[in-house]
């Protein structure tokens, strides 16, 4: 049989649902069997690509033909990765490249399942009739929902969870509510037959491994499974005793075939490639079309996205990593391009030797980062391109952004755009396997060194100590990593030049003093832009659906820059976002509404939120906010003044070296009192605050001690402080009227025409979907949602569900206090603000009791009614706007055991009552308390700031 082999790309399946596959055959004759590998979800379709194409390669070379192809909606394959319907299509995939290889000449095919792709592949072998075909699991889980928690647990750990989130995210993976439902539904069924199971010991072992295999299954051993699918380095590993194993049990099936005359060797592989695919319509019902073909001497694989008849002007090049070119996170760049494609641009993409199908894969090789063959590639691509370098934008991520900006600099290219830039030097070693050992990597068991270098550890001494000049001809030299030389040199080149920073990208920029340069380039007349993408967390790689959100509208934007510039008609011009720095107090309730904040922000276009948390103190804030003893007692120590001060000095020097950057346009504090003494910044930048409270107000609702006759002396001490950050604002909004009346009382002296009333509103699931169905005959629940027992009213709570309702009520309590559990009492004490959890505490209770006396305008308390649930309050504060006494609640004094008593017997015994009441609740939230509401009214306040600091004189 034939020793060598030879690979094209193709697409196939129906015209309108295309998909991208690579075929890998011998050169002449072939052995009558053929080969589908179906890749795995996510991370892991990125992570085992280079395996799977080992595996194709060599099974071509021993004369049998295989295809690998990438599911509908990943990869470079046409479809909604966000389909309702996924898993059926990845099921119709399935069967679509079986019966495309039959067409093409194939009479027995093998079907190797790489972990889910082996469930998928499970599923449509069993509901399909496709005869002459052979199932090989690779690596398979136990089942898709172990699979699914595993994938969503690393999500969460790696980059935190979106709450705007539409549906169900992986690393590298994006599935809808059903597609997640579906794949956790996922199991091995007994009419499954597998052929032959490639597993790790532990599994060939385990007793449970009869659901998927039988007396027939031939089994191989896998000895780098962890490594192959799951490294912990950026080392994407290639199983070579694994595949050497595998293949030998696969070429075993297809002599066994050949052998019964299901095939006949000598056969004729036949296909027909087809290079073009329609992949979008546009709206004017445009065709948008891809073809594939190569480009340069080497032949690397090109991707062109145009839209058919269209003359192009100008192009968009998207440069991926080594390791992903299409699928995971770089799916956003296959994305983007069926997108921007159109008015006069096309969209380019490529391999690079060492990434996806370019270049060879060497025994015991490594894909190389920044390797010398992939910049002369980028490079030579871009000059072969049918168009200028000046009409090209170039956009890249991570190791893709580098290259980039090195092949936008060595042809003089007109724009780039960087996303996830942490190596900054031009002097960038190729990450070899000779590197990696020299840095200390172990790369039997990919993991990075555990001790620093000495270079690293004096770089944090040198970075202080250095003047800005040495510091960047160090890096020049390729011993640091400072951005300034790599700006420096793109402005050079005439490169307009934009790069996008996630949190994590900003901390390193900023440590490799690249604002520093940024100032000096200012001086010489420098327009590139640094802009800032807003995720609560890192998020390098561009894994969480909002940072790829705010990489779309990037690309877009910079699309129609380049438009204008090559006098191409722009459709869509839209206003460009504001860009608003959301600064929290973070203290009790604060923390959840930010929480719903970024869930209503997440969803608009217009908005481009930053968000700024205060954190706790540290020792010396402590100390400095400590009591005194003797005067705490008489109120007269100016404790809480104390606290807030040293609350606030952190955070004015936080909001102050964010506004140096001069990106932000405005700025929204909750509170005032997170800023006390910051008049000064606040008056530099349009702001508007949203409060609560005031310091008047709150002096006698403090948790922690008890008014005196000095209280009303010693609380105005705050004003000197808190006044003038009110007055500096722009505007303020009172979340309630008993707020508002305090503002504007000569205490504040507020005008009534820079105060307005905003009822700030929650998030909730039921505010969209109908509120939980409470059986009127089960033992109703009441339930308590409060970080202290003794402050929140709890313990009183508590006593009397003991002393009068534990026969008549089940009592759930959320607190971050210990308290046992005890028949009929269930405690839940890891709830954090914004976890989804309290949704489906509230959905399973039928009271919330909430008798504290030191809230003023507590968001469980709508939390609750908008699940539907009566409650019961202390009517202090902005409580009696949020809960109309017998109408959705019942007001009692939270103080009052017997008045709580009374108001408990009340709602337990009459379940029509609590119904009622609920629906209530639930309805005027709804109507008056949607964050949704809240963010247009902050927003545009926002706006209104803006417009008018610059319509005032020498503005």
């Amino acid at each position: 049989m034939s020793n060598s082999s030879a690979s094209f790309a193709t697409w196939f399946g129906p015209p309108d649902a295309s998909l991208f596959g690579v075929v890998n055959h011998p050169v002449g004759r072939h052995s009558g069997t053929g080969v589908v590998v179906v890749p795995s979800l996510g991370i892991e379709q990125v992570t085992t690509y280079r395996g799977a194409r080992a595996l194709a390669e060599k099974l071509a070379c021993a004369g049998v033909p295989t295809l690998r192809y990438d599911h509908p909606g990943t990869g470079s394959s046409t479809g909604d990765q966000l389909s309702g319907t996924a898993w059926e299509e990845w099921e119709s995939g399935v069967v679509t490249a079986v019966r495309w290889m039959q067409d093409s000449g194939v009479g027995h095919v093998v079907v190797i399942g790489i972990r889910a792709g082996a469930l998928i592949a499970a599923s449509a072998l069993a509901d399909a009739d496709l005869p002459n075909t052979s199932l090989v699991v690779w690596d398979p889980p136990q089942s898709g929902r172990r699979f699914l928690r595993e994938q969503t647990a690393k999500y969460r750990l790696t980059v935190g969870q979106d709450p705007a989130d539409p549906g169900v995210s992986t690393l590298g993976g994006h599935f809808s509510p059903e597609t997640a439902a579906r794949i956790r539904r996922a199991k091995w069924a007994p009419v499954t037959r597998v052929a032959i199971l490639a597993a790790r010991p532990e599994v060939i072992a385990d007793p449970q491994v009869d659901a998927i295999a039988d007396d027939a299954t031939a089994t191989v051993e896998l000895t780098q499974s962890e490594l192959f699918t799951a490294p912990l380095a950026f080392i994407h590993h290639v199983p070579e005793p694994d595949i050497e194993r595998l293949s030998a049990a696969v070429l075993a099936v297809v002599d066994r075939e050949a052998v019964i005359g299901t095939t006949s060797e000598g056969a004729v592989f036949d296909p027909t490639p087809r290079l073009t695919a329609i992949v979008a319509r546009r709206a004017d019902g445009t065709v948008v079309e891809e073809e594939l073909s190569t480009v340069t001497a080497k032949e690397l694989p090109l991707t062109t996205t145009r839209v058919v008849g269209e003359p192009v002007r100008g192009g968009i090049v998207f440069q991926t990593t080594a390791n992903e070119p299409a699928w995971g996170p770089t799916r956003a760049w296959v994305e983007a391009a069926r997108e921007n494609a159109g008015n006069g641009l096309a969209c380019y993409r490529f391999d690079k030797t060492g990434g996806g199908e370019a270049g060879a894969i060497e025994p015991g090789g490594l894909a190389v980062l920044y390797s010398h063959a992939s910049r002369d590639d980028a490079a030579a691509v871009l000059r072969a391109l049918p168009l200028p370098a000046r009409n090209l934008l170039l956009v890249g991520l991570c190791s893709g952004a580098w290259m980039s900006a090195e092949s936008a600099i060595r042809t003089r290219a007109g724009a780039a755009l960087l996303f996830g830039m942490i190596q900054w030097s031009r002097v960038r070693e190729p990450v070899t396997k000779e590197f990696l050992l020299a840095h200390g990597y172990d790369l039997e068991n990919q993991v990075p060194p555990a001790t620093e270098s000495g270079r690293t550890r004096l770089k944090p001494l040198a970075r202080r100590l250095l003047p800005y000049r040495a510091w960047e001809q160090l890096g020049r030299r390729g011993v640091t990593q400072v951005p300034g030389p790599l700006l420096t040199d793109l402005d050079d080149a005439g490169v307009r030049t934009v790069v996008a920073l996630t949190p994590e990208d900003d901390e390193h920029f900023t440590f490799q003093r690249g604002d520093d340069g940024l100032k000096r380039l200012r001086r010489r007349g420098y327009t590139g832009r640094i802009e800032r993408i807003r995720t609560p967390q890192g998020d390098h790689n561009l894994y969480r659906p909002d940072t790829r959100r705010s990489a779309a509208r990037l690309i877009r934007r910079e699309a129609d820059v380049l438009r204008s510039r090559l006098g191409l008609s722009v459709t869509d011009t839209p206003q460009r976002p504001l860009r608003a720095l959301f600064v929290n107090e973070n203290i009790g309730g604060h923390a959840t509404v930010h929480h719903a904040l970024r869930r209503a922000l997440a969803e608009r276009s217009d908005v481009d939120a930053e968000f700024l948390d205060a954190m706790g103190p540290g020792l010396v804030g402590r100390i400095l906010r400590a009591p005194v003893p003797g005067l705490a007692a008489q109120d007269l120590d100016l404790q809480p003044l104390r606290g807030q001060l040293v609350h606030s000095w952190a955070v004015n020097r936080r909001v102050r070296d964010r506004l140096r950057r001069g990106d932000i346009d405005a700025v929204h504090l909750y509170t005032q009192n997170c800023m006390l003494g910051g008049a000064r910044i606040v008056r530099s930048v349009p702001t508007v605050i949203t409060t609560d409270s005031t310091g008047l107000l709150n002096a006698y609702s403090i948790p922690y001690r008890t008014p005196t006759r000095f209280t009303a002396g010693s609380s105005r001490a705050i004003l000197p402080w808190e006044r003038p950050v009110l007055h500096a604002a722009r505007h303020v909004l009172a979340n309630s009227e008993l707020v508002a009346d305090s503002l504007t009382s000569p205490g504040y002296g507020l005008s009534p025409a820079s105060v307005s009333l905003l009822r700030m509103g929650i998030w909730s699931p039921y505010l969209t979907t109908p509120v939980p169905h409470r059986s009127p005959d089960r033992q109703p629940t009441i339930v308590f949602v409060g970080t202290s027992m003794d402050r929140k009213g709890g313990s009183l709570l508590l006593d009397v569900w003991r002393s009068s309702f534990r026969d008549r009520a089940d009592l759930l309590l959320v607190t971050l206090d210990p308290v046992p559990e005890e028949p009929g009492l269930r405690v839940v004490r890891d709830l954090t603000p914004g976890d989804d959890r309290l949704w489906e505490l509230l959905a399973g209770s039928d009271i919330m009791c909430f008798p504290s006396t030191i809230d003023q305008a507590p968001n469980v308390v709508l939390e609750a009614s908008a699940a539907g649930l009566p409650v019961i309050a202390n009517p202090g504060g902005a409580i009696p706007e949020m809960v109309t006494d017998g109408e959705t609640g019942l007001l009692v004094d939270g103080a009052d055991r017997d008045a709580v008593t009374r108001a408990l017997d009340t709602l337990v015994s009459d379940p029509v009552l609590r119904r009622r009441m609920g629906e209530s609740g639930h309805a005027r939230v709804r109507t008056h308390y949607s964050i949704v509401h809240s963010a247009d009214a902050i927003v545009d306040a926002l706006r209104h700031a803006v417009n008018a600091r610059a319509e005032e004189p020498n503005r």
